[in-house]
């Protein structure tokens, strides 16, 4: 199969201005699909469906992957997350914090993701929920592994993360800077 660079930077630019009507990071756009088994789970939906690229689904949907497949999914141009293989992630939007406008929460049981935030809003709050750990951003690029819901993981490629425990709070990092990675 060709892949034609032109044509789906076309649809990319289509489906984000599709998007623009939409409340920011209330929905995500199939931006890459890499791999065999990538799939999607749309909210409200019961069935898994192979992932395509350009495709516009709403907070609550989720993405998987298998082995050797990865899935770049995109809030906007700037700001976006893969799904490494053997993972599993539910995104979920709300405004329960009054902190925040608005609190974006990746859920993952197992596995990895990376994450590019360039551009995220200063009054929103992006995190990363594993079964044991939560990890939140502010305007940065990082990583995060889980493994078996207990080896927990975060790489900070650029910016700061903040990490801890979510049930016992036997972890709490409150700044992790560039370079560096903390274990939970």
């Amino acid at each position: 199969m060709h892949f034609n660079r032109s044509a789906a930077a076309g649809l990319l630019t289509a489906a984000f201005a599709f998007a623009a009507n939409a409340e920011p990071f209330d929905q995500f756009t199939v931006e890459k699909v890499r791999g065999d088994s990538c799939e999607i789970k749309t909210r409200g939906s019961g069935d898994w469906k192979e992932a395509s690229e350009a495709a516009v689904h709403p907070a609550g949907s989720g993405g998987r992957t298998g082995v050797g497949s990865t899935i770049t999914l995109a809030f906007d141009e700037k700001n976006r997350f893969r799904i490494l293989p053997k993972t599993e992630v539910v995104v979920s939007v709300s405004t329960r914090d009054s902190k925040f406008r608005k609190v974006i929460d990746l859920s993952m049981k197992d596995g990895n993701i990376e994450v590019d935030l360039d551009g995220f809003p200063r009054d929103y709050q992006f995190k990363v929920q594993t079964p044991t750990a939560v990890c939140g951003a502010v305007g940065t690029r990082f990583k995060v592994s889980s493994q078996g819901g207990q080896n927990n993981s975060f790489e900070t490629e650029q910016g700061s993360i903040f990490a801890g425990s979510r049930v016992d709070c036997s972890f709490y990092a409150p700044s992790s800077k560039a370079g560096q990675t903390r274990a939970a």
